[in-house]
């Protein structure tokens, strides 16, 4: 719960989630309504997954296991593509910012097909399918596409986050207005 609570703080101090994520509980010390919303939730998936799930540990290990291969493989590609004009610019550069990236994304990419195959074929389950699906691709499926959807929410609810001009980290860390193009 905590570890969930301050990633929110987190995106909430950045402006990427609402500011009330960001509020820290005078007496505890700790992201008094992040934590809450956390507890909240995290309740709300055990008893789901207990639930649907004969054997949820190992269900919801491969689940959350495929959405870490997705992304990172889509976090490699993202790499490419953000330093894509640096490229070109030494071997080093294309080698580190460039085809590294791109092959752990391919390896990723890979391991997770390859485990959404596998978890669609029912002689491979520890529970029943459902519609055809494993409970590690419905773990997959429901997940990211709650994150679609929660990012599309905050990218008309907080326009400010997604407009807002990049910076150097060691600039911005000093604050530093500079803007860097």
């Amino acid at each position: 719960i905590l570890p969930a609570a301050r990633t929110a703080l987190s995106m909430a101090r950045r402006g990427a989630i609402p500011a009330r994520f960001a509020g820290i509980h005078p007496n505890n010390q700790v992201p008094g309504y992040a934590t809450v919303v956390a507890g909240v939730l995290s309740v709300i998936w055990y008893v789901t997954i207990v639930n649907i799930s004969a054997d949820a540990l190992a269900d919801v290990i491969a689940g959350l296991g495929f959405l870490v291969s997705l992304s990172y493989g889509l976090t490699g590609l993202a790499c490419a593509i953000c330093f894509r004009r640096e490229l070109c610019k030494s071997v080093a550069n294309l080698l580190t910012m460039g085809i590294l990236p791109v092959l752990g994304a391919v390896i990723f990419m890979i391991v997770f097909v390859r485990g959404m195959i596998y978890y669609a074929d029912p002689k491979n389950l520890n529970s029943q399918p459902i519609w055809g699906l494993g409970i590690p691709n419905w773990i997959v499926i429901v997940l990211a596409a709650a994150g679609v959807v929660l990012m599309l929410v905050a990218r008309f609810t907080l326009p400010d986050f997604f407009r807002r001009e990049r910076r150097l980290v060691a600039a911005d860390l000093a604050g530093d207005p500079k803007i860097v193009q």
